[in-house]
This record gives C-alpha cells, structure tokens and sequence, in this order.
C-alpha cells in the first residue's frame, strides 16, 4: 500500500505546462523561445507551453526547485517574460511532464560512490528484466546511476546522482549556474546524493499521483498529492523502506 505523507516530501525539478488559447493574453515585450531556465513556445493552435526547470526560483544558497512555499515566486517569474495569466489558472492548468527530486545529505565522511555502487546492487537486484540500469555520462559510473525502461519510449525514470560532481563537471556552462552560489554553500553539498524521477505524459502522471481519470494533472494535483511518488519509485527499485 502506498504510504500517505503529512506533506510534500519531494519539489518539482521540472516542468512542462499548457496554456489553453482562452487561458493567457501576452505583453508587448513577450518573445518565444527560452529565457534563462524557462523555455516558452506557442503552437499552431494557440496552445502556449511554459518548459522551467526548479532552478528558476534557486538563490546563491539554494538550488532550487518549485513547492507549495515558493509557488509565488515562480508565478511572478512568469508572469516576468511578459505571459499575463491569473495565478489560480498556472496552477490549475494540464501538465504532461514532471521531475520531481530530493536532495539527501549522507554525512561529509561518506563516500558517495560507495552509496551510489551499493543502490546500484540493489537496483539489479530489485528491478524487473524490463529495466536498463545504467548512468548519467557526464558525472560517470562511479557519480550516477540511471534506471528505465527497455521500451523505446521511457515514460518513467530514477536518476540517482552526486549533486555537487554534477554541478562541478558542468561549470563552465553559459548559465553561469556553478557560479551563481557561494562557496560556502557549493562546501556543504558535496555529501548530497540528488534523486529525481522523471515522469512524462498524462496517463502516467495520473498513475504516479494516485488520481481518478476524472482528475485534473497539473501542479495543484502535485502539490496536494498526499503521496510521496518519489519514495514509491525508490523503494520499487532499492526495496529501501524509506529515506531519512
């Protein structure tokens, strides 16, 4: 039996949300195309898709991901590229992708590989003949572990990484992300194993939120879901019994 949570025990990494025709009006200044860590284009039926990743709300010392709490914030860097849309209507409008992560630190005597080798044991021990375990190749075996399907088309995903090797590797992106956190703060996330669960279209997000066909899947759904849908896939893979 899935277990009910108190509350959100996950944040959404990322995020793909439709607007319907009726549903926004746009600004002089609106432009198409991808603006810092949100990507927006609109389709031939008027239908305008909002693609954010989390780290459009992260700060020097937080690395970002999108909750009931900072819900706010990231409408209001929405509404910033010129999308005029009522709070209540992002929330509540359809969603057809989903990352959802937690970050766990485990301790700045452990070694992260060696955490990372031991769920990969587990992972092919616990995984079906349906599954491929593989790893993430800019961070490497030894930094990453990756768990989906053998169908050409992967609908559900765990990706288990060290967060700090991952940011490290990709410093000198043109996003300046490495750059855009203290130092301070880059020292105390090198213990942090990152866990994300990538999931796409609807039916499969019904799924993994536990609602009725009749629901609505959008961010309002995520965020009241009184499930934690990523510990149900941790769990189905590593037989783990929880993550504290």
């Amino acid at each position: 039996m899935p277990r009910e949570i108190k509350k959100m025990q996950f944040e959404v990494d990322w995020v793909k949300i439709w607007l319907e025709e009726n549903e926004y009006s746009l600004e002089d200044y609106f432009k198409k195309g991808r603006h810092g860590h949100v990507t927006v284009k609109i389709n031939s039926n008027n239908q305008l898709t909002i693609e954010s990743s989390g780290r459009v709300v992260k700060t020097p010392t937080y690395l970002g991901g999108i909750t009931p709490e900072n819900f706010d914030i990231f409408y209001q860097e929405i509404r910033k590229l010129g999308i005029i849309v009522s709070k209540e209507t992002l929330l509540n409008a359809r969603i057809t992708q989903l990352d959802v992560k937690r970050d766990i630190h485990w301790g700045k005597n452990t070694k992260l590989s060696n955490i990372i080798s031991s769920l990969r044991e587990r992972a092919i021990s616990n995984s079906s003949r349906f599954h491929m375990i593989l790893f993430n190749k800019r961070v490497g075996v030894a930094n990453s572990l990756l768990i989906k399907s053998r169908t050409k088309t992967v609908v559900d995903s765990l990706t288990v990484y060290n967060k700090f090797e991952e940011m490290y590797v990709n410093r000198k992106d043109p996003s300046k992300y490495w750059d855009s956190f203290n130092d301070e703060f880059k020292d105390s996330i090198r213990d942090v194993l990152r866990f994300e669960r990538r999931i796409k279209r609807v039916n499969r997000l019904r799924k993994a939120l536990h609602l009725d066909k009749k629901d609505k899947v959008n961010l309002k759904a995520v965020f009241d879901c009184k499930f934690d849908i990523l510990f149900e896939k941790i769990d189905q893979h590593f037989d783990i019994g929880g993550l504290e």
